[in-house]
């Protein structure tokens, strides 16, 4: 309030300032415009007189403007910056209501996945999907579980490794409750094999699609290569000119140094590096990278295989060198 009060004593010193200084102009500006009509000459002394009026109005409009002015930036200023800073953020505490309503909701889903749970041991569970990325997910588990050292509970998030699979336990209209078996190597922020959550149908049909894609690029691949070595002879070979991100599509992991990649995996191809040409299809071109040097960290170790869109317009160095015979 004390605020609010001093910003509005501001705003109106500075009005206050503003009109006599217009009412000086003006009143300057009149005497002189009527003298002017009426022809007469003013002594020196009358100009004078003049000249001092509007000077001390003048002068007395600016210290108010000034001082007004001052007085609003502060006031600003304080609301703006140390405002946020100083004073605490209010957070709003729910109603006995609200945490009534919350535990209540805790409670019918605790006995829900107890039920289930009940359930499902007496269910044969689906055919494992594969997954193909991580997935990050809420635990639905009662009891605790562990992993790598590390415990979960129940509504603890973790993560579903991409060589991990999910067995479908029971659906009911849209909704799945899954349970997850985790891969040999795992990691501690990793779901341990048993937890179980549930999942939308189109997250479902989403892993199936991408499990089916998968498959189809790796037949590719191996139809490529396949291809290739049947030549007998190299494919051409191109610079690689940049550094960018490429996608391992190597059916077995490479490794670079105590780095591995593999398939999906991305790493970082040198610009000093070869592509050569494994393969096509309509849109792409199958390549191989090979480093002239041994690189460190995220960069592709030699022997990468990965795809490269025709549109980047690769120059093989056949066709360069057609083209400077030309």
């Amino acid at each position: 309030m004390k605020k609010a009060l001093q910003i509005a004593s501001g705003i109106v010193l500075i009005c206050v300032a503003v009109c006599l200084l217009s009412y000086g102009l003006f009143g300057y500006e009149n005497a002189q415009s009527q003298d002017f009509v009426a022809g007469e000459t003013e002594s020196v002394c009358e100009q004078g007189e003049y000249d001092q009026e509007f000077k001390f109005v003048a002068e007395a409009s600016l210290v108010l403007y000034v001082y007004g002015m001052n007085q609003l930036v502060h006031q600003i200023n304080n609301i703006v910056y140390n405002d946020q800073a100083v004073q605490p953020e209010v957070v709003e505490q729910p109603s006995k209501e609200q945490v009534a309503q919350s535990r209540m909701r805790s409670d019918v889903e605790i006995e829900l996945i107890a039920d289930l749970d009940k359930i499902i041991d007496e269910i044969e569970p689906s055919a494992p999907i594969r997954l193909t990325h991580w997935e990050r997910t809420v635990i639905a588990n009662l009891e605790i579980l562990s992993n790598c050292n590390r415990e979960f509970v129940f509504r603890d998030r973790c993560g579903f490794n991409r060589h991990g699979e999910l067995r479908v336990r029971l659906s009911y209209e849209g909704t799945y409750y899954v349970e997850y078996t985790a891969p040999e190597e795992a990691y501690s922020d990793d779901c341990p094999t048993g937890t179980r959550t549930f999942m939308a149908a189109d997250d479902i049909a989403r892993f199936l699609l991408e499990e089916e894609q998968e498959k189809e690029r790796k037949q590719l691949v191996a139809s490529l290569m396949e291809r290739y070595q049947s030549w007998g002879i190299p494919g051409p070979v191109a610079d690689s000119f940049h550094w960018q991100y490429v996608t391992v599509v190597n059916p077995e992991k490479i490794f670079n140094g105590n780095i591995s990649f593999e398939y999906s995996r991305r790493c970082m191809q040198d610009r000093r590096g070869e592509l050569e040409l494994i393969g096509e299809t309509d849109d792409e071109y199958l390549v191989r990278y090979t480093i002239p040097v041994s690189g460190t960290g995220v960069v592709c170790p030699s022997g990468t295989l990965h795809f490269v869109p025709k549109s980047a317009k690769i120059v093989w160095r056949e066709q360069m060198m057609s083209m400077n015979e030309q």
